[in-house]
């Protein structure tokens, strides 16, 4: 019996997923794929989309939910892969995700916090900092005098529906790699492999509370770099607390000279990570890099 629900619910998610793509122009692509096995319906003169694809494609992005926000989150950071128009709108994705809603954040805070919520924080902004695709961060102070901090929340059947977005991802990549020979330059198969270890892992608040601590250990001596430290006492499951950073993006520097040393700063972290320690940041998009400190020598904040 299981097995129909999750066979009649990849059905469904298919059939939504070739619907999304016909509505945005891209029903090409459902038919050489044969998604749910329908036939596309043909577009009449006149109707044929009029926004740039690059557009398109993050409309359809947006549509498909948390799942695909992220892919094309991850996306826009591959300028080496994707074409610059393109990459220009993906970056759309990675701060303009709609957020929960009110009664979804109440719910969760409940879920962690019980009545203890005004005991915990004296103050917690209910309105979202910002909004991504597995979850939201919200701005609070500790009512035991730690100070400033954020509340990561994780959204709603977030996992659920990411585990089984991906196993559909795998499908439409081998599709792709069966039914469009030209995509196999990019190997999708592949490139979802990736996808599937990189959004597997952010859906654990544990490990990204421990990967906090263990950053801020092996940069301990070095001021050019800095990682919120977790507060994994008054954290919960789908609900992370840690120390808020306050800055700039490093996408918004203006003074060359200081573009430059950041460049050198985030170089040497960067090689650091990878080739010294093997043990690095998978997803440094500008929206999770915050300029921490004096606006003439700021420090690298990572977070997420």
């Amino acid at each position: 019996m299981v097995g129909l629900v999750r066979t009649y619910r990849t059905a469904e998610r298919l059939a939504q997923i070739g619907a999304v793509l016909v509505k945005h122009g891209f029903g090409e692509i459902v038919g050489r794929l044969r998604l749910g096995g329908a036939a596309v319906p043909p577009v009449a003169d006149g109707e044929a989309p009029r926004d740039p694809l690059a557009v398109r494609l993050r409309r359809v992005l947006e549509d498909l939910g948390p799942t695909f926000v992220k892919l094309g989150q991850i996306a826009s950071t591959r300028a080496d892969l994707i074409p610059a128009p393109v990459i220009a709108e993906l970056k759309r994705l990675q701060d303009s995700v709609p957020p929960m809603s009110a009664d979804e954040v109440d719910a969760l805070l409940h879920e962690t916090w019980g009545d203890d919520v005004a005991a915990t924080f004296s103050a917690l902004d209910r309105a979202p900092l910002a909004a991504a695709s597995i979850g939201q961060v919200h701005t609070a102070t500790l009512a035991d005098g730690r100070g400033d901090v954020v509340v990561k929340l994780q959204r709603p059947g977030a996992r659920t529906q990411i585990e089984r977005d991906v196993d559909l991802l795998y499908l439409l990549a081998r599709l792709i790699e069966s039914n469009i020979p030209e995509s196999k330059i990019y190997s999708p198969v592949g490139l979802v492999g990736e996808f599937d270890r990189a959004v597997t892992a952010e859906l654990d608040y544990g490990q990204e509370a421990d990967n906090a601590l263990k950053f801020a250990q092996n940069f301990a001596d070095d001021p050019t770099v800095c990682f919120p430290e977790p507060y994994k006492d008054v954290s919960g499951k789908r609900a992370l607390v840690m120390e808020r950073f306050y800055g700039g993006r490093i996408d918004k520097i203006a003074d060359v000279e200081v573009r430059k040393k950041v460049a050198r700063h985030a170089l040497h972290v960067i090689a650091k990570m990878i080739f010294e320690l093997g043990f690095f940041h998978a997803d440094p998009h500008p929206g999770n890099i915050i300029l921490v400190g004096p606006e003439d020598d700021p420090a690298i904040g990572l977070i997420d």
